[in-house]
């Protein structure tokens, strides 16, 4: 599924709409903003901005700043070089100066608030947000901003009502109708988000994720005109390659749903290929820092260090883990459905302090353990909705902080959903991973991805016996209450019922899996698989030992 955060970005906030602000506030303030836009220096700088150039944009900026530190323009723009880099952080820092010298400049303000909405900071985000809207009520960016921070925060049903605000004034605004339709479908009404979806498509006819979008939903079947339609779409010799991405993984669906496998894994596999060829980082050296990020955890966490207490009134995280698309969706429901047990969905701020550590300590064994457990609940409280004793945190590639995890929340428990080795791989080409390049990529990339994950919790099982609880998807669907029943004694829970019936508990589902764990168990499901069966010679023989002991 596209990720929402995707439809808004902070240069959307005009130049003219912070002038006039500065205008408000500070006429000399906007005086100096005026002439500064004129300098040579700071539209060369903007121009190499927009050229991908971020070095050169630095350096024409920072001989402004080092002339006129206070320059709100400069500062903002400054900022903008950080964030097209993902570097939030930096980024934080220069629009925080820009609002010290002039506390009204709008596109600072956004640029801060996205920054804080990308570092999981809600709360702050959220305040950021609702300053600029003190300032202009009908600010289109705030808006949208604050409706995917409450998105992110869980709150589904309040970011579709601001999304349905803005298309009130704005009938067509071709990003609202996208929020619109992730936050309905993640609420469960399917058939709106369809709408949603739909109706984005007619407006913006040259755009490919709203077929993506549709495609998302496993429910929902392409028409022969729709596929038509896509085909033609793919013609185009013009088709922006982040758009083409999109239309494949949509062609791939379009095809696998007609038993059409060869062109099905075509499309698939080249939509996995673009969306390789798009990661910022190479996905083998990001996997190298993983690596040794896991090496490292284990080494700093595994001895036994001074036990800290769990926080007075604070949920027990129950992480689930896995590779995606691997089944953790549907345990997390059935986990959900439990009446101790929250189901908030894929937090992001394990992984941010685990690449926080990662990039920034030299000696992990110091660490303050009972502060970062108290961080990391502190974070995850803007998602809660209730007061239950545990909460469940299903971000698959946690799995890679099992000694983490063990290390800040001594309480915790960790679940690694695992499916067949093979299937795994499939199930990982039909998902379009734009954002987590390292699962995208050919059938031996994607091999090489599982080895890596089975590798790594083998570490973590000899590092730390007994911290994990493994459950086989596969053995999950043919034995469901047996599987179920076992679980959450693992957990240390009382059985109940309703786990039973997690399909009828109407939880929200944040992921793509979300139509497909709101039925009962799907058996056939199980060996579609197969379908791919003379793809998948590279990954066989890269997976041979595993595919053996799965049989055993």
């Amino acid at each position: 599924m596209p990720n929402v955060e995707n439809i808004f970005h902070p240069s959307s906030t005009s130049t003219a709409m912070s002038l006039s602000t500065l205008a408000e506030t500070n006429a000399r303030v906007a005086e100096k903003a005026i002439v500064t836009l004129a300098d040579p220096r700071l539209i060369a700088g903007r121009q190499a901005l927009e050229a991908a150039d971020p070095a050169n944009a630095q350096r024409l900026l920072d001989e402004l700043l080092a002339e006129d530190p206070d320059n709100p323009v400069v500062l903002n723009l400054r900022a903008e070089v950080d964030l097209r880099q993902l570097r939030y952080g930096d980024a934080s820092v220069w629009f925080e100066r820009c609002l010290s010298a002039t506390p009204g400049h709008l596109s600072a303000l956004h640029g801060l608030a996205y920054c804080q909405f990308h570092r999981a900071r809600l709360a702050e985000a959220r305040t950021l947000v609702d300053r600029m809207l003190t300032f202009d009520p009908v600010n289109i960016p705030a808006r949208l901003l604050k409706a995917a921070t409450a998105a992110l925060a869980g709150d589904n049903a309040d970011a579709a009502l601001i999304y349905t605000g803005i298309l009130a004034e704005r009938p067509g605004h071709y990003p609202s109708l996208l929020g619109l339709g992730h936050s309905l479908r993640i609420i469960g009404r399917a058939d709106e988000a369809i709408g949603a979806y739909k109706e984005a498509r007619r407006v913006s006819p040259g755009s490919c994720e709203p077929w993506s979008c549709l495609a998302s939903l496993k429910t929902y079947r392409f028409s022969d005109e729709e596929l038509n339609i896509m085909l033609r779409l793919d013609g185009r010799r013009d088709l922006p390659e982040a758009e083409r991405i999109h239309l494949s993984f949509a062609l791939g669906r379009a095809f696998w749903e007609r038993g059409l496998d060869e062109a099905s894994f075509s499309h698939y596999a080249r939509g996995n290929a673009l969306c390789r060829e798009q990661a910022g980082e190479d996905p083998e050296e990001f996997a190298l820092r993983v690596d040794r990020w896991i090496d490292d955890s284990i080494s700093a966490f595994a001895a036994p260090a001074e036990s800290h207490a769990h926080p007075q009134g604070a949920p027990v995280p129950i992480f689930v883990v896995g590779l995606p698309r691997s089944g953790t969706t549907l345990v997390e429901q059935i986990l959900g459905a439990h009446s101790a047990v929250e189901a908030a969905g894929e937090l992001p701020h394990l992984a941010t302090i685990a690449r926080r550590l990662m990039d920034e300590t030299t000696n992990l064994a110091a660490v303050d353990r009972a502060a970062l457990g108290a961080a990391y609940l502190e974070s995850i409280a803007a998602h809660r909705k209730t007061n239950k004793t545990f909460i469940i945190d299903k971000l698959p590639t946690n799995f890679r902080n099992v000694a983490l995890i063990r290390a800040i929340l001594p309480q915790a428990r960790i679940v690694d959903v695992r499916r067949h080795p093979l299937a795994s791989c499939v199930a990982m080409l039909r998902q379009n991973f734009l954002n987590l390049p390292e699962y995208a990529g050919t059938m031996a990339d994607l091999a090489r991805s599982r080895k890596r994950y089975v590798e790594a919790m083998d570490r973590f099982d000899t590092a730390l016996p007994g911290a994990v609880t493994r459950i086989r998807y596969e053995d999950l669907v043919r034995d469901t209450e047996t599987q179920i029943r076992h679980l959450i004694a693992a957990l240390d829970l009382p059985f109940e019922d309703a786990c039973l019936a997690w399909h009828r508990s109407g939880q929200p589902v944040r992921t793509p899996s979300s139509e497909q764990v709101r039925q009962p168990i799907y058996r056939d499901a199980l060996e579609e698989w197969r379908r791919l069966d003379l793809w998948l010679e590279d990954a066989k023989v890269l997976l041979a030992a595993e595919v053996q002991e799965w049989k055993d």
